[in-house]
């Protein structure tokens, strides 16, 4: 199947399913009505933030802000061109305020109450090694390269590595890492090579799944080389487990089926546009 056969099945796919919200994120990516769109899109994150400028857990007006949900919109904001606003000032002052002292990021304890899957409850050490590194890789996309919370973050990071280089808890960690640090040291640098060769240890556990695309990205936006055999077998994947539909199915379940498709979408377009 042609690249472009692939775009066209998941263009009428997010077209046809998709919410005003993700049709608009649709048309940035294929650069149509953009101010609209990014009207659109800044309408709903100003409509969703929370007073203290974090994101309401499970996106969910009333809930408690969490970290997750926080970073998760502002990659968001950052994906589809909007990074000069008021949303953002008031969601990274809410970041800052809230990073421990230890360097990492942790949700609150009272979001127990709420019975979050176990990768997203306070007071876990996987949580906030995860949290903590999704927080950098925020910071690396707003380019505050130099931020002191970002170099507490890159620390707390760096104390939580085995022997042979994986960061502790979650493979996704070892990803994000690969994000960071090629934007902090070089895509070639040992510490890059060493996240590398996790992910290839464990690449079976990523392969057909979703996950795949969030591993892709890191990979993308460290600017690891197109010509690493990873970076290869992850676009290989995502290429044969488009749906007939035309959509990617989510790890998270079908109705996070849309967003998972706009995701790949926006990375096989970036793709595809840099290698013009």
């Amino acid at each position: 199947m042609s690249k472009n056969s692939t775009l066209d099945k998941a263009y009428e796919y997010i077209r046809k399913n998709g919410s005003i919200l993700e049709n608009a994120k649709l048309d940035i990516i294929f650069e149509k009505n953009i101010e609209k769109s990014k009207q659109i899109i800044l309408e709903h994150f100003k409509s969703l933030q929370n007073e203290d400028g974090g994101f309401p857990y499970q996106n969910i007006q009333g809930n408690i802000s969490t970290i997750n949900h926080t970073v998760s919109s502002l990659i968001t904001l950052v994906d589809y061109g909007l990074t000069e606003n008021l949303i953002i000032e008031k969601a990274i002052k809410f970041l800052f305020e809230r990073q421990k002292k230890e360097g990492c990021w942790d949700e609150q304890h009272d979001l127990l109450l709420l019975n979050p899957p176990v990768w997203d409850t306070p007071e876990n050490l996987f949580t906030q090694i995860w949290l903590t590194a999704n927080t950098c890789h925020l910071l690396i996309l707003l380019n505050l390269k130099y931020s002191q919370y970002l170099m507490r973050g890159i620390e707390f990071l760096l104390q939580n590595r085995t022997k042979n280089g994986k960061i502790n808890g979650y493979l996704l960690s070892n990803w994000i890492a690969i994000a960071i640090f090629s934007k902090l040291r070089d895509s070639e640098s040992e510490i890059v090579k060493d996240f590398i060769s996790v992910i290839g240890d464990n690449l079976e556990k990523i392969l057909g799944t979703s996950d795949a695309v969030w591993c892709l990205r890191c990979f993308l936006d460290g600017g690891v080389s197109s010509k690493n055999y990873i970076l290869k077998i992850l676009l290989e994947d995502i290429y044969k487990s488009q749906k007939s539909d035309g959509r990617w199915e989510s790890v998270d379940g079908s109705e996070f089926d849309i967003k998972t498709t706009l995701e790949i979408v926006r990375l096989l377009k970036q793709k595809i546009v840099n290698e013009v």
